[in-house]
């Protein structure tokens, strides 16, 4: 069953007309959300919602109730639009359904005119195993695209997903560099110090950043503020004046932790540029929008921050006791994300775009649109 329906073709169409060649070029983002199952018929339709896609049953009684809705939207990446081009229900949705509905979905946006240039989505294992479905068993950041060979597909993971998880991994464990343990332990004394201070050190930090719930951990400003420059300074200062307070002693094997939450907090700003001017008023030069293809923070990214993820890897497996760094699929996914974002940018700049903002490259469209 095409989930591209005419409806939303003709919606696309209409879009991809008000817009120039190169506004054209958009990401796909892919997100699925509960619903709750249930069989409803509309007499005046004559037909049955709320089955799985695909479905051909006939009765009530014969439907398999969906209780999960998979979106798709059409998000651009030098223009702001948010485009829903289409929608399945699914039950226990596999990588081989899912690589065959977001292919259908490709084609007919393709045919429409829009490029699409990325396929994002969270870092869920049957998303994974369907990027491995596009690479032909293997987890690539781009493959030929499956409308024109001659251009690239890229695929990659959200970047807020990945911070929220490298955030609740640093809570729960602790990891090593080879010299010194890195561990959110800092973060939660940190906590305790300032509680019930009259003036915070970070200002914003409370109980829901170091010991978030499960519906707390959903929060993407939460989880950026814990690698935030504010909680590294008041981190830093604690390890480095001693006698400034009775607890400060227990900084002094801080600095791993430092140099982790400033490789995360760097990686961070580099994927959530949102327009040219953010450098300047947040002071941040990592948010710069990027328009050249030798960019530093290209180089930085590959050459030095993943290689210091792989220093954490096999400095937390060769610990005694060996302790474990950020789980394999977040590992991988950074990994992955990371590359496709240098390829990305590289690739749009090379193909006529004046700059590119990564913060486009998220999936929130489809969390905020419904």
């Amino acid at each position: 069953m095409d989930k591209c329906t005419q409806l939303i073709k003709a919606r696309v169409i209409d879009e991809a007309q008000k817009l120039k060649p190169e506004e054209k070029f958009a990401s796909l983002v892919v997100d699925e959300m509960a619903i709750k199952p249930q069989c409803i018929y509309d007499s005046k339709l004559d037909c049955f919602f709320g089955a799985k896609s695909e479905s051909i049953k006939t009765t009530r009684e014969e439907y398999d109730n969906a209780n999960r809705l998979l979106c798709f939207i059409l998000y651009g990446l030098s223009t702001k639009y948010c485009i829903p081009c289409g929608y399945y229900f699914t039950k226990q949705l596999t990588a081989k359904e899912l690589y065959a509905y977001t292919s259908s979905i490709i084609k007919d946006v393709e045919e429409c005119s829009f490029i699409i240039v990325r396929v994002v989505t969270d870092n869920l294992a049957v998303n994974t195993a369907m990027f491995k479905e596009f690479g032909g068993g293997e987890l690539k950041i781009s493959i030929p695209h499956p409308c024109d060979p001659g251009r690239k597909l890229f695929f990659a993971f959200d970047q807020n997903h990945i911070v929220k998880n490298i955030r609740s991994l640093f809570l729960d464990k602790d990891m090593s560099n080879g010299q010194e343990i890195i561990s959110g332990k800092y973060l939660r004394l940190l906590y305790r110090i300032q509680k019930n201070e009259k003036i915070k050190p970070v200002r914003n930090l409370t109980c829901k950043h170091v010991l978030p719930s499960n519906l707390e951990k959903m929060n993407v400003g939460r989880a950026v503020l814990v690698f935030s420059p504010p909680v590294v300074a008041a981190i830093k200062f604690l390890k480095e004046n001693s006698s400034r307070h009775p607890s400060a002693f227990e900084f002094k094997n801080a600095g791993a932790t430092i140099e982790f939450l400033e490789n995360v907090y760097k990686w961070f700003s580099i994927h959530d540029v949102c327009n040219k001017t953010q450098h300047i008023y947040s002071r941040n030069p990592n948010k710069e929008h990027f328009y050249s293809v030798d960019d530093q923070r290209l180089d930085w990214l590959i050459n030095d921050f993943l290689q210091y993820l792989n220093a954490i890897t096999q400095a937390c497996s060769e610990h005694d006791p060996p302790l474990n760094f950020l789980s394999d699929q977040t590992h991988e996914a950074i990994e992955l994300t990371t590359r496709s974002t240098v390829e990305c940018i590289r690739y749009l700049l090379d193909n006529g775009f004046y700059y590119v903002l990564t913060r486009s490259f998220n999936s929130d469209s489809v969390e905020s649109f419904f």
